[in-house]
């Protein structure tokens, strides 16, 4: 194993899986899952406050 690879990549990776993403889809998943967190936070909070 690479040093560069991932710890599951030793055990035998899918062979379809990319190991490459664009910089962009990368900035908007990260986004994607705040948002996802905060809005989860909000909702709680909202309920509790009830």
């Amino acid at each position: 194993m690479h040093d560069d690879q991932p710890a599951w990549a030793e055990a035998g990776g899918r062979a379809d899986q990319r190991g490459e993403y664009d910089d962009a889809f990368l900035d908007w998943i990260l986004w994607w899952y705040l948002s996802t967190v905060e809005l989860t936070n909000r909702l709680i909070t909202s309920r509790n406050a009830s």
